[in-house]
């Protein structure tokens, strides 16, 4: 059985989007864009690649 890849991790398709969420309490979160925003979290970086989003949180003072 071939394990089916997490739309949460970097793939190798660079065409893939993800989402950067934030919630009240300061969490975060790199969403996959297709999927649809949970309740309680705002999106903080619209789609944009994985890099870009791990790239704005190193360099977020949280």
């Amino acid at each position: 059985m071939t394990p089916v890849p997490s739309p949460f991790e970097p793939a190798d398709d660079p065409d893939a989007r993800y989402l950067l969420l934030a919630n009240d309490a300061g969490q975060h979160s790199l969403w996959p864009a297709f999927a649809e925003v949970p309740d309680g979290w705002t999106v903080r970086v619209p789609a944009t690649t994985h890099r870009a989003c791990t790239a704005h949180l190193e360099g977020d003072p949280r």
